[in-house]
Formats: C-alpha cells, structure tokens, sequence
C-alpha cells in the first residue's frame, strides 16, 4: 500500500496538488487517497483506482518533459524574459520562426538557429534525447502578446504577459469612504431594493461630507428566481450586471412609452411598489417580478423604435458582443428551468435555435444589460465627478449553472468545488459550492477569462477588493459528495495572475486590494507588497484581550475597517453576539462559550481604556461612543484608506451575512435601518463623519 500511496502522491505533485496541509486549526491534514483521485480526476489525470497511478505517472511525466513550452511566460517592467524551451529527439529544426502578434496589431517576425539558443539542460523520455534551450523575448510593451514558434515539428503558441512591476496607485492622501451593500440601500423613490440612482445620491452625499470612496457589495448578474440565489459571491455571471440595481425611470424610453407609464400608475402596481417599500428585508422575487413588469415594456418600446440601430445601442454591442448571447442563454435557461448541465448537447453547445427561447425574454435581458451598463457608467462618472472612488467587490467564483460556467466551461474545473478546511469558526469547513477555476486549462488559454472579467469591472470602479487573495497561490477543492473536511489544496500560478492584475489595474487606474484574512501564506503577502496589492487589516481580528495596547498598529497601505460584511457589526461585536450566535449554532459547547465571552469582557474593557471612554462599556451610549473612537482610531493611523460601515454608526446589531448559515438567516436581505433621506438629514451623523474627515485630514499635515 505504501508504494502505491507513494505513486499516488508523486502524481499529485506532477499536477500541483498539496499531498498534506495544516488546517485553520492547526492541524496536519492528509486527504485520502479517493479524495486525491478524485481532484486529479478533475484535473485530467486518468485514474480511476491505485492500480492505474503509475502508468498515469509515466503519462504525466512524459508529457511535462516533452512539452515545448510553458503556455504562459511573463514579464515585470518590461524586461526581457527567457523562455525555456524543450526539443524532443523527432524535432529536427534548425531554424526556428517566431512571431509575436502584439495588441496593437503590429507583428514581429525574425528567425533564429536553433544552436543559437543557450542550452540549459538535456535528458531522455523514451530512449530518446529532449534538449532544453533558452529562447530570449526581447522587450515589449505592456500587456498581452501571442508569441507563434514555428518548427519542424509545427507551431507551438505562448501567451505573452509583460506586466508593470506594480499594480496601480493613486499616489493620494490617506481618504476615507464608508460602505453600504446596495440593495440595502432604501429610499422613498427606490422600488423595494436599493438602485444606481439611490447610489448616485449616496455618493454626493458623502462627497459632501469629505469622504474620497464608497464602498459596496459585488454587482454581479444573478439567479433571482428560480432557482434564487441571493449571494452576491454566487453570481450567474461576472461578465454582465444585476438588472435588479437598474432605475426603470432612468431609461431613455421611460418617457415614451404608454404602456409602462398605464402600468406604473396603476393602483395594483403603486400598491405592491409600497408593500415592497415597506418590507425590512429585500424580497427578491417579488422585486424583480414588479420592475420586470416596467422593463418589459420598456423593451418592447425600444424594439417598435427600432432602438437596436441607435448609436448608444450600437456602441454597447461593439464593446460587448457576447451580450446577445448572455440574453439568449437566460432566455434558454428561463424556459427549459434546468441547469445547462441537462441540456441537450446543441444547446450545451451553444447552438440556439428559434423555438430554444422566447424572443421577448431574450429582448428583457438584452435590454436591462444595456440600461446596467449605461447606469453603472453614469454611477461611477458622477462618482469622479464628486471625487469619490468607487470600491466594487471582486468575488472568487460564480454560479454552477450560470453563464460564465457554461459559456468557459473548461476555464472551471469539473465535479468539485471550492471551499476552506476547518478552522477556529467552522470546524467542520466550509463548502462554497462554486466550481473553482482549472489552473491548467486557464494557463492553455492565456487566462481569457479571468483579463474580460477584470478587465469589465476596472472599468466601472477605481479600487477593486479581490475576495480570497490567498487563491492567486492555492484553493482548497472539494470532490462532489465528499464533506468539506476531505478536500485538498491546488496551487495556481501565481506569477501569471498578479501579472494580470498589474496589466488590468494600470490600464484602468484601479488600485488593488487584496482580502488576506484568515490563514495566508507568508509568500503571498510579500508577492502583495512587492507588486503594490493593498492588504485589509480588520479590528475584530487584530486585537488582544491580554496585551496592551489591546490593538495591533496599523501599516501603511492597508485598508483599514472595524469589521466585514461577513463579520459582526460593531456593536454586536463589542456585545459578544457572534459569541452567542455561535453555541446556538452548535459550534461552542458551554465551556468554550463561557471562556470566548470572559475574554470578549476583557478585551472590550481594555479597548474602551485604550479608547480613553468611561463608565459602564456596555451601556449603549459608552457602546457606540467606543465604536466611533475605535473608528476615529483608525482615521487617525497610517492606513491608506479607512473603510467605515454606516450602519455601526448608528449601533446596528444584525449582519448582512452570517457565513455558514443558509435560507434560515437573512442573509443578504436586510435593509438598512434608516433610509437615505433620513441619514443624510441626521446632524448627529453628520458630526460623526466631521470627526472622522478631521482624523484623516490631521494625518495628512
């Protein structure tokens, strides 16, 4: 057993896949062997039982020895790169011919003998010889490059990636912004969920009030029927928007057509449009269904105007043409109600016929992308204008049965998904149901997928926040049927991805921050540093109820906040809810309850000391001024940016999101507290956000 675990192990190392690991709690995990077939599996290892490992490992081998080149190669500040290259004993090139097609559409063509490269090393596959030799790329622009090389053999292809050496800064004072996820945003005018317009406003405000950013939840396309799927982390596509957010007054046909003005006055629709209003949470499905009502017959005016030949209209389907077939695969998908798993093979395929969907459901989604597109460009110039940044989320992975799955389909690995190992929260791990990307095929094609989709978002947002930073390095998979705690680590390449993010994040000045809570590896926080990746330093996490001061100092070039979206409020934090939450959740036995809470006590006596407050800490006024100096804090340290949460200034204690919990929490549906009209008219908010605005700016002298 041990010698075919051994091979076992050695293909997993010829595939990038981690044979052991320390968990969150410390301790040496090795998966089981199933578990490991299971992943290789996916990775494209043929092996169905121990018995057929070594002659997989005899293929892997061979076909890493032979190949002829690394399918991406990179290079930081426009230096020249060497690119190892391997000649096997049936190639028999003298010269070889080379090619580099540039973004530009300028070519490069130059020949070389193959005795001109420098030879690195030699050895045999099969009996016969395979030459290693060095090829020189000299300097090129920045961005993305096909370099063709033509042999005897045929045309071997290498992406190119010439990257500035650091992502994008703006070179500013230390700013301030706060956060809000956008459906949680209501107002007097919004339709039961917050919209672009409602953040328009949102942004003024602050602008007014001397904040430089503002920060929100992912604005992703999602599932908002059936099936729904609420998460902003699960989206149906990271290449187009929620429809939801789009502001059905704000589009170019709202004025001319009868039939959406009769429908919006109607007093069933103003009804359920106050009904919706009225609700604390965000019913999505009621939502959606009431504007989709509106946008209807918005499309269908647009469609009799012949708006398809408008200029706007033209330009949006110049710059992006996959929309039509984003608007067909919805249409397809709102009709069969199945996953695009069981379609037939034509339609897996993408080949659509009529019949394979309804024309007004493929106009609908059209139609509302080009409103998203226009209002979430309209968001961010009026954002500019205002001299605020906008601060969009970067999730790691997206719906199984979403557009993005099906349309790179091999850009996504197969029958697994991503998660975390156990850790001091979830001892059990957690499985995040995505199908996380495939680091070989990504690498085959030159990462296309991830450049669109970074590449669509930089261009709405100037910071963008890169959920789990520590992928970039390695992701935790989980074979399908296999509880959380039995997965296993992919490494991913990293130079190829932050080199992405260096070429995206110049071309569209975005700064780039990299979320790095939880265990991240010492090499990826030193990568983020040398390549200008801002990291997150949160208070909940870096603090001490033993030392003093009981908070850590806060470095430069981070971005600073008192919690998450996926962490306690701070009130609830200063309360101990999480604490409590996390016995009724089964995670805490009584013992570990009592002892979590005695240390929360200390340390929230200690921070309302360090704080400089007085009298009882848990009484709710000394609570809320502990959070606004614990605040102010932050605002007058080092931090590049201080993320402030609006609603812990006003002591909200319920999350937007409890991770681990499913449909029996709320989660991503509660809406703020108060509306827009009533924080922005609050004078005591307002002297809140002085305050913080004079911390920074004391910084800045």
């Amino acid at each position: 057993m041990s010698r075919e675990l051994n091979s076992l192990h050695e293909l997993a190392q010829l595939y990038q896949v981690e044979t052991s690991f320390h968990d969150g709690l410390g301790n040496l995990r090795e998966p089981q062997p199933d578990v490991l077939m299971a992943v290789l599996r996916s990775l494209g290892a043929e092996v169905e039982n121990l018995d057929e490992v070594p002659a997989e490992v005899r293929r892997r081998r061979r076909q890493l020895m032979i190949r002829f080149a690394e399918p991406v190669s990179v290079s930081w500040d426009g230096q020249s790169v060497t690119i190892p290259v391997q000649f096997s004993g049936s190639d028999t090139s003298d010269w070889l011919r080379l090619r580099i097609g540039l973004e530009s559409g300028e070519e490069k063509r130059w020949e070389l003998r193959r005795s001109d490269l420098p030879l690195r090393s030699s050895h045999e596959v099969d009996g016969g010889p395979v030459e290693c030799r060095e090829l020189e790329i000299p300097q090129l622009p920045f961005g993305y490059q096909d370099l063709e090389i033509e042999t005897s053999s045929g045309v071997e292809h290498v992406h190119l990636v010439s990257a500035p050496g650091r992502a994008f800064s703006q070179h500013a004072d230390r700013l301030w912004g706060l956060f809000l996820p956008m459906y949680a945003l209501k107002s007097e005018r919004s339709w039961g969920v917050g919209d672009f317009t409602d953040f328009q406003d949102f942004v003024r405000w602050i602008s007014q009030e001397g904040g430089r950013f503002v920060g929100t939840l992912p604005l992703f396309a999602a599932f908002l029927e059936e099936p729904l799927e609420p998460s902003p982390y699960v989206p149906a596509s990271r290449l187009f928007w929620n429809e939801l957010f789009v502001d059905p007054t704000c589009a170019p046909q709202w004025g001319t057509s009868e039939e959406g003005r009769r429908m919006f006055e109607s007093s069933d629709f103003q009804e359920e449009l106050q009904r919706l209003r009225a609700s604390e949470l965000v019913d999505y499905g009621r939502a959606i269904a009431h504007k989709r009502q509106i946008l209807e017959a918005l499309a269908r005016q647009f469609s009799e105007e012949g708006g398809d030949a408008s200029p706007a209209f033209r330009d949006f389907l110049s710059r992006r043409p996959e929309a039509v077939l984003y608007a067909e695969f919805r249409a397809v998908h709102e009709k069969r109600r199945q996953s695009w798993n069981d379609w037939p093979d034509r339609l897996r395929d993408g080949t659509f016929v009529v019949g394979d969907y309804d024309e007004s459901s493929k106009v609908y989604h059209l139609y509302s992308q080009w409103l998203a597109d226009q209002q979430i460009e309209s968001l961010h110039s009026v954002a500019r204008g205002s001299e605020v940044g906008v601060y969009l989320d970067f999730p790691l992975g997206v719906h199984p049965d979403g557009f993005d799955a099906w349309l790179e389909s091999s850009s996504f690995a197969a029958h697994v998904s991503g998660g975390a190992p156990p850790d001091d929260f979830f001892r059990k791990g957690q499985d995040w149901g995505f199908r996380p990307p495939h680091p070989e095929e990504s690498r085959r094609l030159g990462h296309r997928y991830l450049r669109e989709v970074l590449s669509q978002l930089m261009r709405r947002c100037d910071l963008i926040r890169v959920d789990h930073f520590m992928s970039l390095q390695r992701l935790y998979w989980i074979p399908n049927g296999w509880d959380p705690e039995n997965g296993v680590y992919v490494n991913y390449p990293t130079e190829d991805l932050l080199a992405i993010l260096a070429v995206e994040s110049n071309r569209h000045d975005c700064v780039v921050v990299g979320e790095d809570l939880g265990t991240v590896s010492p090499l990826i926080r030193e990568k983020m540093g040398q390549h200008g990746i801002h990291r997150m330093y949160v208070g909940q996490f870096e603090n001490s109820s033993h030392d003093w001061p009981p908070l850590s100092p806060v470095a430069q070039g981070v971005v600073a906040s008192l919690n998450t979206h996926d962490t306690p409020t701070a009130v609830a934090f200063w309360r101990g809810l999480d604490i409590d939450l996390r016995r009724e959740m089964g995670l805490l036995n009584e013992e570990e309850w009592n002892s979590e809470k005695e240390q929360r006590v200390a340390l929230i006596r200690n921070l309302q000391s360090f704080l400089n407050g007085e009298g009882d800490p848990f009484s709710e006024s000394a609570e809320l001024t502990a959070v606004i100096k614990w605040v102010e804090y932050l605002a007058g340290s080092d931090a590049r940016y201080v993320l402030v949460n609006i609603e812990d200034l006003w002591s909200e204690e319920k999350p937007q999101n409890i991770p681990g919990t499913g449909p029996e929490m709320p989660n991503w549906k509660r809406k703020s507290r108060y509306s827009l009209e009533e924080f922005t008219s609050d004078d005591s908010l307002r002297d809140i956000l002085r305050g913080i605005d004079s911390c920074r700016k004391l910084v800045q002298e």
